[in-house]
């Protein structure tokens, strides 16, 4: 995901064990920590794992969703499993891969640009 997020959009969206940075901290002040993660059902900064709390200052913050990346391995895992995974051969750029479908676009890569890509499981 790389629009930006208003806090509550952020809290809505964040998933277990995701990230989210932010990208805009309102009036320029400096934070403790840029990054949040959602461990299990509590939202905390990720550098210092205190509790995020949302006030007058973090409420007008603006964020993105780091994407899980997981190894190609996974991903080929996942795709054994019939789950839908994607291949981000660039940035904003993606490719949906599923057990049933064609490997023609597999040519355009070489394996190593494959095995260290990038890859995404969604679900």
């Amino acid at each position: 995901m790389s629009e930006w997020l208003t806090t509550g959009k952020m809290i809505d969206n964040l998933k277990v064990g995701q990230v989210a940075v932010s990208v805009s901290v309102p009036h320029g002040e400096a934070l403790l920590s840029d990054k949040v993660i959602l461990n299990e059902n509590i939202l905390v900064w990720k550098d210092n794992n205190r509790k995020f709390i949302v006030n007058d200052f973090t409420k007008d913050m603006k964020w993105v969703i780091v994407p899980n990346y997981v190894t190609f391995e996974n991903a080929m895992q996942a795709v054994e499993e019939d789950k839908l995974v994607h291949f981000h051969p660039k940035e904003n750029d993606h490719l949906i891969v599923r057990k049933e479908g064609t490997l023609t676009w597999f040519a355009h890569y070489y394996w190593k640009d494959l095995i260290d890509g990038k890859w995404t499981i969604e679900g």
